[in-house]
């Protein structure tokens, strides 16, 4: 069991959140309990300026990949690399988002989808808050929840009640 969860820690599995966040305040901690430093406007704010600014920070972090990988983005090399699957650089000390989807848009409160490898929720945290930043308003999490954790799905969690033989055998199939 111990073996297993190191094993499962020890691979380079993409990461899948869903999070929730509201635009127009800046809080001490990042999160929407703490104590409120700043509130802004964000009235002019549409889906597409929002879609516009994950797809350049998309862009960017792919292209951060293969550098992180050693290879030229637009060489043969890259291509190779890419047609394999997901970039997984060896050597990374910083987050990489590979996917960023806005869910759903319903101002103040966003949805997006982070699709990401080698981060933490500090690290979701200060992307939120450089998005906020970005569209020229604060944005502050409400909630950050794993979706999927490489082949895992949240459909695959058992509770404490439902773990024994029978279903982890189930789940495992």
């Amino acid at each position: 069991n111990a073996r297993l969860q190191r094993r499962i820690r020890g691979q380079k599995w993409l990461r899948t959140y869903e999070v929730k966040f509201e635009f127009g305040k800046q809080t001490d901690t990042g999160f929407i309990d703490g104590r409120v430093l700043q509130k802004s406007t964000f009235r002019g704010l549409r889906r597409h300026h929002v879609e516009q600014a994950l797809a350049s920070i998309q862009s960017s972090h792919q292209r951060a990949a293969f550098t992180y990988s050693g290879v030229s983005p637009g060489s043969q090399d890259a291509y190779e690399l890419a047609a394999k699957g997901p970039i997984k650089p060896a050597m990374l000390s910083a987050g990489l988002f590979y996917q960023l989807k806005c869910v759903d848009f319903s101002p103040p409160e966003v949805t997006l989808e982070i699709t990401c490898l080698n981060e933490d929720t500090e690290f979701i945290m200060d992307f939120v808050a450089e998005l906020g930043v970005r569209l020229k308003t604060n944005a502050t999490c409400s909630q950050i929840r794993c979706v999927r954790y490489g082949i895992f799905k949240v459909g695959d969690a058992l509770s404490q009640r439902q773990i024994n033989l029978q279903n982890v055998l189930a789940q495992i199939v």
